[in-house]
C-alpha cells in the first residue's frame, strides 16, 4: 500500500451545468492530469465543491487563478492499494483508531486491483503514520 501526501486543488463554483467540464477541461488544455477528483452541490445554496489532485500542482493553482477560480491548495492522503470487500473501511479504522477526524473523503475502484482513496484531515502527516501502522 502506497500512502503519501500530495496536493489537492479546492474551490466553489456556482452550481451550473458545465463548471466541472470547464475546469477539468482548463487543466486538461494546460497540460494538468486529475489524478483523482470529487464534486458535489450545496443543499444551502447554489455553490458546488469542487477538489482536484492534481499531477502538476503549482501548474494546476496557476491554471485556477487564469480561469478566474477562488482555488486553495490542500494538503491530503492519497492511499493507493489492493481493492476489495471491506478496503475503505479498514483505513477509516485505522485513522479511528487514531483519534483522527476525516473531513471528507473520495475513492474509485473498479472492484479489484488498485485504487486510490483520498482522505482530507487536519494533520497528513499524522494520518499518514496511523495508516502504516500494521
Amino acid at each position: 500500500m502506497a500512502t503519501r501526501k500530495v496536493s489537492e486543488l479546492a474551490m466553489k463554483v456556482d452550481s451550473k451545468p458545465g463548471e466541472l467540464t470547464r475546469v477539468l477541461t482548463g487543466l486538461s488544455q494546460k497540460g494538468v492530469n486529475a489524478i483523482a477528483f470529487c464534486g458535489f452541490n450545496s443543499l444551502e445554496s447554489k455553490e458546488a465543491f469542487i477538489m482536484i489532485v492534481p499531477d502538476k500542482e503549482d501548474k494546476a493553482k496557476k491554471v485556477a487563478d487564469e480561469l478566474g477560480l477562488n482555488a486553495q491548495m490542500n494538503s491530503v492522503v492519497a492511499v493507493t492499494g489492493e481493492a476489495g470487500k471491506g478496503a475503505g473501511a479498514k483505513l477509516a479504522q485505522k485513522l479511528w483508531d487514531a483519534g483522527i477526524n476525516i473531513e471528507y473523503a473520495y475513492a474509485s475502484t473498479p472492484g479489484s486491483g488498485p485504487s486510490t482513496a483520498i482522505f482530507k484531515v487536519p494533520d497528513a502527516d499524522a494520518a499518514i503514520a496511523a495508516l502504516k501502522r500494521r
